[in-house]
């Protein structure tokens, strides 16, 4: 699944993935795309609503 949102006017893809543990089987994850599809960075879990205040809180926190 890929989903794009906007946060302060810029665009960012998410890009559903599932990693396969060793010790556990799997887990699912998000990466965070930008816009020119580089990888920003990649967010254990599934869940879409905790995305937005993850992605202000790594990428804005040192220049807002």
């Amino acid at each position: 699944m890929i989903k794009t949102i906007k946060i302060f006017g810029d665009k960012y893809i998410l890009r559903k993935t599932f990693d396969i543990l060793d010790y556990i089987g799997g887990v699912y994850g998000l990466d965070i795309l930008d816009s020119n599809r580089n990888l920003l960075f990649h967010l254990d879990g599934e869940n879409e609503d905790s995305v937005k205040s993850e992605i202000k809180w790594i990428i804005y926190r040192n220049t807002l």
